[in-house]
């Protein structure tokens, strides 16, 4: 609590990743490298990620786990959608009322091959 503020996320739900800890404090980074310290109370468990934020062309959303499905809808670079479950390739996601599957790779907030 002796130090200034870095920054201040605007958008709840937005993943961090958690890279350290001491004692109620995490050590947290965003998907651009943005790091910092935050009290657990303030973090959730709850999954989330963001659609290719290093991407220029929006990426499928599509209603089976399968590059030959129909696409849902076309989400643009930097979109958080919620994780549902993922296998390790496709993550099942929801973004309001739509929801379908991304390939993992795809997404910054959860780890190539992780399984939920």
């Amino acid at each position: 609590m002796g130090y200034q503020v870095e920054w201040i996320l605007l958008r709840p739900g937005m993943p961090l990743e958690i890279y350290q800890q001491y004692d109620n404090w995490r050590r947290v980074r965003d998907w651009d490298e943005t790091s910092g310290w935050i009290h657990e109370s303030l973090l959730s468990a709850r999954r989330a990620a963001v659609v290719e934020p290093w991407a220029k062309d929006n990426v499928a959303l599509r209603d089976k786990p399968s590059t030959g499905s129909s696409v849902v809808a076309w989400l643009q670079p930097g979109v958080r959608v919620k994780l549902t479950r993922c296998d390790g390739r496709w993550c099942a996601v929801a973004l309001g009322p739509k929801s379908g599957f991304i390939r993992q790779i795809s997404m910054w907030g959860v780890y190539p091959g992780e399984v939920l």
